[in-house]
């Protein structure tokens, strides 16, 4: 990747493919999900915030590199508070249950936070090998 700093002072950010080697594309061109990417690992190691806030990381990414997203939001989260929102079963696959919470409403309308990790009902599932994403895509996580 490589940062320019163009005559009318903007940036232009342009990266090289490694099945091009000596040929340089600009950000434009890549997939949203290589921008998302990006935007992570520049979220999580060059902004110096205490609280980092991501909305649906995985979001465009390629599955393959999901769990690689989770890997950096976890070192990350070693130095920094960091809040993930998803709807993505591979996020929630990939979290440690401790640390998830899930905003659901309940039949009044109001929003209700919950922690899967304490219920006793999910621990069950998870001993009998059920994986969290599937309690998760069952709706079975917020009883």
């Amino acid at each position: 990747m490589t940062l320019r700093k163009n005559e009318d002072k903007s940036l232009s950010l342009n990266f090289r493919e490694k099945y091009t080697s000596d040929t340089y594309f600009s950000i434009s061109f890549a997939s949203e999900g290589t921008i998302i990417m990006i935007e992570l690992v520049v979220a999580l190691y060059f902004e110096e915030k205490p609280l980092t806030i991501i909305e649906e990381p995985a979001r465009s990414m390629h599955p393959s590199l999901i769990s690689r997203a989770m890997d950096m939001l976890k070192e990350a989260s070693e130095k920094k508070q960091i809040i993930v929102t998803t709807h993505n079963s591979e996020v929630v696959k990939y979290a440690d249950l401790e640390d998830l919470l899930f905003i659901f409403r309940d039949k009044e309308g109001f929003s209700t936070i919950s922690k899967p990790g304490e219920k006793e009902g999910v621990k069950t599932f998870l001993k009998n090998e059920i994986g969290i994403e599937e309690l998760y895509i069952q709706n079975l996580l917020e009883v």
